[in-house]
């Protein structure tokens, strides 16, 4: 959270041109991207955001989080922990059957793409693999990593978020990375030994930092006139550089709070 703050407030300062791009509202761009709601404007408006745009994502996990939290809590004190990936579950088709019914109701591919109820699958999977992550290896679902690597390079090369079969292509996206997920974590097979070499586990840390950063250096280019094979590697560079600066100067900081013993800074005294 502090390194989408950071660079929401960069961007803005810095860059309003950027989020002004095809005359969008800069200020309602950087309020929707601090606050969470860009997935909705783009939902149910035609704005883009601009470069703060790829917001939508990260407000999705913001709003599942904070639904997700009372969920679990509820669940646990009616039932047990054990019933939360079920419950986990029952959401999740629920999701798809809302999102086939809004797509055959003739709702377009913004609002199914961007809506926190149509666009939750991949979350939910997540949360599923956490309630029988313990389970995993007894399952001997690492045999299935030649599927989830296919399975990957299939949906990589054909299909996109404007395509006629979006509906299929979220839950069919979604249950590929928690398959990929899962066989990496019943380790023992050669998708768990890839993903658990040093250079990609060094790149998975700074993802989320490069992910925050890769739109607002692309627009940077695009708004330059410059010609696109010219900026390719250029901007690659960079959003390395900054990603790895927001890595070791905000996001690394702000974890160690997060296994700091209970009791001890400004608490206990």
């Amino acid at each position: 959270m502090p390194a989408s703050l950071f660079c929401t407030l960069i961007v803005y300062l810095l860059g309003r041109n950027l989020l002004q791009l095809h005359g969008e509202n800069a200020d309602l761009g950087a309020v929707a991207s601090a606050f969470s709601f860009m997935n909705w404007l783009r939902a149910f408006s035609t704005t883009t955001g601009g470069a703060l745009g790829h917001y939508w994502s990260l407000a999705v996990e913001e709003q599942l989080y904070a639904f997700w939290s009372l969920i679990v809590l509820a669940v646990a004190a009616w039932r047990s922990t054990q019933s939360v990936p079920k419950v986990a579950a029952a959401l999740l088709v629920l999701s798809v059957a809302w999102r086939t019914y809004l797509w055959m109701s003739g709702a377009d591919a913004h609002r199914l793409y961007n809506g926190l109820d149509t666009h939750c699958d991949g979350l939910l999977i997540g949360c599923i693999i956490a309630g029988l992550q313990d389970k995993l290896a007894e399952t001997g679902i690492s045999r299935l990593w030649p599927v989830a690597a296919l399975a990957f390079v299939v949906e990589l090369f054909f299909f996109n978020a404007q395509s006629r079969w979006l509906w299929l292509y979220i839950p069919a996206a979604s249950l590929t990375a928690g398959l990929i997920v899962s066989c990496a974590i019943a380790a023992g097979n050669p998708l768990a030994r890839l993903l658990a070499m040093k250079p990609l586990v060094f790149l998975g840390k700074r993802s989320y930092s490069f992910y925050l950063w890769h739109l607002p250096v692309i627009g940077f280019f695009f708004a330059s006139g410059i010609s696109r094979s010219l900026w390719i590697l250029p901007s690659l560079v960079l959003c390395l550089i900054l990603s790895e600066l927001s890595y070791r100067l905000i996001e690394r900081p702000f974890l160690q709070f997060k296994d700091r013993p209970a009791g001890t800074g400004i608490a206990a005294a």
